[in-house]
């Protein structure tokens, strides 16, 4: 048990987080995903996934992104850490309508089947909460910080749009600078 603690308290601190390889995630059907290797302040490279097909089902849907998110991303980058953002659910108008139509509960399905994917790479996997890193920040807001945190040089190189940015995000927020 003392271990676990103990490795709980690594896995945490910052150096650990700045000094090992880091896949950040922000799950969902279209899956954003963010990579930095080893010591690297800054992602090099970044991407999104979608199922190979339409099902009826969500949950067939999600098994088939991250599916081929273990398949093509992980097994060839091998990161340390994966770090997910983790749903919250929010008191408002929008934040209701959200967990009334189940939105929340597909993610957090998505989330632990990531975290379980994690476990079958042997990665350290994170729960990143919305909370923590970006709140109730609009997406617009997101961009632009992440567009001011980042060189030019590695936007244009990198080429992200919509959930990449949020997995840039999470992964900036991991390393200390978001």
């Amino acid at each position: 048990m003392k271990n676990s603690a103990n490795q709980k308290k690594l896995l945490l601190s910052s150096k650990h987080m700045a000094n090992s390889s880091l896949l950040a995630i922000d799950p969902g059907l279209s899956l954003g995903w963010a990579y930095w290797s080893a010591g690297k302040k800054y992602p090099s490279k970044c991407g999104i996934i979608k199922p190979h097909k339409r099902f009826k089902d969500f949950f067939l849907e999600t098994h088939s992104t991250i599916h081929q998110l273990g398949n093509n991303i992980v097994s060839k980058l091998k990161p340390k850490i994966i770090a997910c953002e983790w749903p919250a659910f929010f008191d408002s108008a929008g934040g209701r309508a959200a967990a009334g139509s189940g939105s929340v509960v597909k993610l957090a399905f998505g989330c632990g089947q990531i975290a379980l994917m994690a476990d079958a790479f042997g990665c350290e996997f994170l729960p990143v909460a919305v909370n923590k890193w970006k709140g109730q920040l609009p997406k617009n807001i997101v961009i632009k910080r992440i567009n001011k945190i980042l060189p030019a040089s590695r936007l244009e190189y990198l080429e992200p749009e919509s959930h990449m940015y949020d997995a840039i995000g999470i992964g900036l927020h991991v390393r200390g600078l978001f």
